[in-house]
Parts: structure tokens; sequence; C-alpha cells
């Protein structure tokens, strides 16, 4: 699941992001909260809503402040925020991360017949079967096999992907200092 990081007392926290998280700036301090992508006061903020692009996950921001992503400023108080963005506003900075933790799921209708890129066998609805959290590529994960194909190679078998390739890990990013 993506989230927002913040720096709170030198510490970097994590916000996550599940639909739509407002953020208001009240006294200072971030306020975070689920909602309406519409601001509803006049109090400095900004939105995070996600919507879908086939079958992969998008994020947009929404202000009516002033707002820079990665320095350059955000035209028309809306942008696409990509993995590892930098968010300023009001001398506050957000970091946006993408980056998810892979989980065992049930294979969907919209999975069935993609064969599995390590055993090569198509993949059935029901079967239970992780997406990688950065490439989109399904594999099998049942208990079932030998070795689980998600499981069976250190990183995501997607060239260029390099995920690594552990069920229920924790998310790794973290912004350099």
């Amino acid at each position: 699941m993506p989230f927002l990081l913040y720096k709170e007392n030198s510490e970097w926290r994590r916000v996550k992001i599940d639909g739509i998280l407002r953020v208001r700036i009240a006294g200072g301090k971030p306020e975070f909260h689920s909602g309406s992508c519409l601001q509803s006061d006049n109090s400095p903020g900004f939105s995070l809503c996600v919507y879908r692009d086939g079958m992969r996950s998008r994020f947009a921001l929404i202000s009516k402040e002033r707002m820079f992503v990665n320095a350059g400023a955000v035209a028309g108080g809306i942008a696409v925020l990509r993995d590892r963005d930098e968010l300023r506003i009001n001398g506050h900075t957000f970091f946006f991360s993408a980056e998810a933790v892979p989980e065992v799921q049930l294979a969907s209708t919209a999975e069935k017949s993609i064969p599995c890129p390590i055993c090569g066998d198509t993949i059935s609805e029901g079967q239970r079967v992780v997406r990688c959290p950065r490439c989109f590529t399904v594999y099998h994960q049942d208990e079932e096999r030998a070795r689980p194909c998600w499981a069976s190679l250190e990183k995501c078998a997607t060239f260029g992907c390099e995920f690594p390739t552990k069920v229920d890990a924790t998310a790794l990013w973290i912004p350099e200092e």
C-alpha cells in the first residue's frame, strides 16, 4: 500500500494512503484525514486520491495552495504523482512512495489464463497468487507446490524490476538525509 512520509522530531513517519488522504496543515503541523478529494475548508493542505488506469493504481495530488512536486510548481492545482516524488507546501516537505508490500491474494477473473513467469503454468481463478508491487507481474504462491513461484527467486523475474520477493515484507524506502 502506498504511503506519504514526513519528518516529525527527526524521525520519518509513514501515513498509509488507502483511497483518499487529505493532508491539512493546521497550526504548523500536518493532520491526516480520510475522505473527500475536495477541500471543504480554507485551511492550507492537499489531497492524494487513488484512481485506476487499467490494472494499475495511479495517484493524483489536488491542492488549492501553491505546491511544488520535485521543485516544480503544480500547474492548475493537480499533478499525477510517481514513486519517491518530493512534495512541498508552506515550508513542509513530504515524500510520496508508491512502494507496496507484496501480499498473497486469490487470483481474480482478470488474472486467469495468464502464464506464471516461473513455472509457465496458467494462473487459474481462485488460486493463491502474489502480484509484484512494482511491475504488477502475477506469480503462483500456492503452498501446495514444492516451492511457491513468487518466493522461488530472491527478486522479481521481470527484467529490470528487481523487487525483493519476500511475502509480507515491510516497506523499505525512506528519503535520504
